[in-house]
């Protein structure tokens, strides 16, 4: 079994994979940024692909990528781009939906390809963003809201992610007494 992480343009996969490399022992779990597999796989950057391929056959590349590894990896951490159909996720796979409190304020990328040139960066974001949404509601098994500016490797976050122990919830009540 799988677990993919999903979630928004730029809110933090491939720095929270990299913890999670970290965190894991080496027991055959192996960690995987789906877009640097596709840069090493086809010996382009994504940005490249986008401007000389377009986005289409960008996703039957990432599509294909992402098939080879769970063939190949039966026990993976897998991060996938924002707009990965995360439909073709299979049901065995676990899924983490990777959240920042700041997701629906928007980003805007520098360093990232323009996917919608008629639109304003911060427009793209939250027009993609919307429609991600909906798909990232219908599809997740655990949400993990990861904090602002968490860089370094957090004991809370590896006994959530990596050591599978059932996540804590609960509420509270604050009265005027």
């Amino acid at each position: 079994m799988s677990t993919v992480i999903i979630g928004q343009r730029g809110v933090g996969k491939t720095q929270l994979l990299k913890r999670i490399h970290r965190y894991i022992d080496v027991n055959g779990t192996h960690c995987f940024d789906l877009d640097q597999e596709i840069e090493k796989k086809v010996r382009k950057s994504v940005a490249d692909i986008f401007s000389t391929q377009g986005e289409d056959e960008f996703r039957e590349i990432e599509k294909k990528t992402f098939n080879e590894i769970r063939i190949s990896h039966t026990d993976a951490f897998i991060a996938v781009g924002a707009g990965f159909p995360v439909g073709i996720i299979p049901a065995e796979d676990k899924i983490i939906w990777l959240q920042r409190p700041t997701d629906q304020m928007g980003r805007i990328f520098l360093d990232r390809p323009r996917l919608n040139k008629d639109l304003t960066s911060l427009q793209e974001y939250e027009k993609r963003a919307a429609s991600r949404e909906m798909h990232f509601k219908n599809s997740y098994d655990q949400i993990y809201i990861m904090p602002e500016g968490l860089l370094e490797l957090d004991s809370l976050e590896e006994d959530l992610l990596v050591k599978k122990k059932r996540p804590l919830s609960g509420g509270m009540t604050v009265t005027s007494d």
